[in-house]
């Protein structure tokens, strides 16, 4: 009675009962059992493919032996209510044939019975006339389904490679032999994504609207899907609000989650994280892949406390957290440098059985960087390097680990401990650095010159970032981005030196190399000029932003205004500050304002001070800039409104 059990344990019938005690005898001899709960299946018989000689009756099953089981076969009755059922399911009594390899194997199809559950949940064509779980490889081909336990054969493979390859698929070529229906542009616009033709299903979704076709939950969330793959934000704004205002009811989240994916990826997060309340005021519950989409957009936000009240919720929902939702949230205490709050969620985690993996562990220890637990770092770090020595694989510090930490000590300045860092990297570990790794070291440098008041110490720092930046050259293929960063932090160590002819002479070799000077890059030359009390070159940097098509802000302008006061030029630095109020720059709303006065006739000392200067001198000054200020407030204001 095993078999008999084990058998009925895979029919999902309503007619179940009556296929244990009057179905038993065919239903064996159609299948056989292997003792892991495998179905053994042979293929259809109507199939084209097996009208071939070489077919022979399968051999019996376990029934044969099994006396009771025999009894019912020989009853009449219980062969009619077999009959009735095989009818029911779509089925037949007769025996099905099974084809025969060379060898004289007979080809099997071996299918779990969670892989049935997903064919039959999954709608797959051509079951409509035989049981769910009879089918052939070519059934399978057409659904683009793999099995588990066996790889797709050599001319299945050839054949897949050759409708991947095939003809375009348009709006008229797929409806020849196909009557067009929603369902139908639904299908084709889906099969237009999988080749990544997203223009066409644009173009396919606006057909539909054009030939009066009702657009589904269905076709929304493929049409946004294609507005995502092409980067069309607008476009998928407008698709968004038809639907909404469309009077039709979604059932899903789907196109809702697709809308917050394309925001994301604009970089509205602000716009994406209302999408939520959109969808609620819909009569939409938001599921787990909005939930973590949220998570997402929040980590990335300016509030702390914004991804954990989305968890509060999820939990009020009754929705578990996975590893990509923890991984969010570690990725927020990354940013905002929550490091106890790092290592609760870790052992939230280990607590919960939940997969802790090296992406986790890195975010963690940049948040402890950021949060100046460094010695805690260092803690898990040192954890990481035993599962190497133990030879744990997934679990040992990668390049990003390193990275963490190496950036930590650069932005200290401690060129000692980046230095051994790397060593330990490259040497113990066997891990090739990268860009990102040797501007830390170049970054550390840059960091320690302008703490140093030593004016050859900075020299042989800038010495040692050339050799830096040589070697990246050499033994790096950078790109552009890459050798922006690296002359950038050329340009900021250099600048430290205050010799211009250097600065200038670098920035020479970045217009051959056809790089763009950055932001950052033009603050570290105002800063040179500031500290150099150089007015002029100032000025001068300042139009060369503008060549650039950069528009310098307020506080570029009265930097350039305390570089002039520095070098002795009060009167230009209060016509360059007037002529800055006449282009509706108001100078006198940053930070930098408020240091004018104290800059008259002060000398800089390195690495941060200043000294020197009349009292009376900054006296005359502070009261010619507050007429100042109080002639072009009103008109500035009234320009800036």
């Amino acid at each position: 009675m095993k078999a008999a059990t084990r058998v009925g344990m895979y029919s999902a019938s309503s007619s179940l009962q009556r296929f244990r005690t009057c179905c038993l005898p065919s239903a064996l001899r159609f299948f056989s059992v292997s003792w892991r709960g495998t179905l053994v299946l042979p293929p259809l018989a109507s199939h084209p493919s097996t009208a071939r000689k070489g077919w022979s009756p399968p051999a019996r099953g376990m029934a044969d032996n099994n006396p009771a089981v025999n009894s019912l076969a020989d009853n009449s009755e219980a062969e009619r209510d077999m009959q009735k059922f095989a009818k029911e399911v779509g089925g037949s009594t007769q025996e099905k044939p099974m084809r025969k390899k060379k060898g004289g194997a007979v080809e099997e199809v071996k299918v779990t019975l969670d892989e049935m559950k997903k064919l039959r949940s999954a709608g797959i064509r051509g079951f409509e006339n035989v049981p769910p779980w009879v089918f052939t490889k070519e059934q399978l081909l057409q659904q683009e389904w793999k099995t588990r336990d066996e790889k797709r054969p050599k001319h299945l493979k050839e054949r897949m490679e050759k409708i991947s390859s095939g003809p375009k698929l348009d709006w008229t070529t797929f409806f020849q032999k196909r009557k067009v229906s929603m369902r139908g542009v639904n299908d084709l616009m889906i099969a237009l994504n999988r080749r990544k033709d997203f223009k066409t299903t644009v173009s396919v979704f606006e057909k539909m609207g054009e030939q009066g076709l009702e657009r589904d939950q269905h076709s929304y969330t493929t049409v946004l899907y294609a507005c995502k793959g092409l980067g069309l934000l607008d476009k998928a704004m407008e698709i968004f609000e038809t639907m909404r205002h469309s009077g039709q009811k979604m059932s899903s989240p789907a196109p809702y989650n697709q809308m917050i994916h394309i925001l994301m990826k604009a970089g509205k997060l602000e716009q994406a994280m209302c999408i939520i309340d959109v969808l609620k005021a819909d009569g939409l519950k938001p599921d787990k892949i909005t939930y973590s989409n949220m998570l997402y957009a929040a980590c990335y936000g300016n509030e702390y406390e914004r991804p954990f009240q989305i968890v509060r919720e999820m939990r009020d929902n009754s929705i578990s957290l996975d590893q990509i939702c923890y991984n969010n949230l570690l990725r927020a205490c990354a940013r905002f440098g929550a490091g106890w709050k790092a290592l609760d969620l870790i052992d939230e985690m280990k607590e919960f059985k939940i997969k802790v993996d090296l992406i986790s562990y890195n975010l963690a220890i940049k948040a402890l960087c950021e949060g100046n637990l460094i010695d805690k770092a260092v803690d898990l770090y040192r954890w990481l390097l035993t599962n190497q020595e133990l030879g744990i694989a997934g679990m040992m510090p990668d390049i990003q680990t390193n990275t963490i930490i190496l950036q930590y000590y650069a932005s200290l300045g401690d060129v000692e401990k980046a230095e051994a860092m790397f060593d330990n990297m490259v040497t113990q570990q066997g891990i090739k650095p990268d860009a990102r790794c040797l501007l830390s070291l170049m970054n550390a440098r840059t960091v320690k010159a302008y703490k140093s008041a030593d004016l050859q110490e900075r020299r042989t720092l800038m010495r040692d970032a050339k050799a830096i930046m040589q070697g990246m050259q050499t033994s790096l293929v950078l790109n552009q981005m890459d050798k922006r960063h690296m002359y950038q932090e050329y340009v900021k160590i250099a600048c430290s030196t205050l010799e211009i002819d250097s600065v200038k002479s670098i920035l020479e070799e970045m217009e051959r190399e056809q790089l763009v000077p950055s932001g950052k890059t033009f603050s570290a030359l105002l800063n040179m000029c500031e500290c150099a009390g150089d007015g002029d070159h100032a000025i001068y940097f300042l139009s060369q932003m503008m060549v650039k098509g950069m528009k310098p802000c307020a506080a570029f302008h009265t930097r350039a205004a305390i570089a002039l006061v520095r070098g002795n030029q009060i009167d230009r630095a209060l016509k360059f500050l007037e002529k800055s109020y006449k282009e509706g720059v108001m100078v006198d709303e940053c930070a930098e304002w408020l240091h004018l006065p104290k800059a008259v006739g002060t000398v800089w000392i390195p690495p941060d001070k200043f000294s020197g200067g009349d009292i009376n001198d900054k006296l005359d000054f502070e009261e010619n800039l507050q007429k100042l200020k109080e002639k072009y407030n009103k008109k500035g204001t009234a320009m800036k409104k």
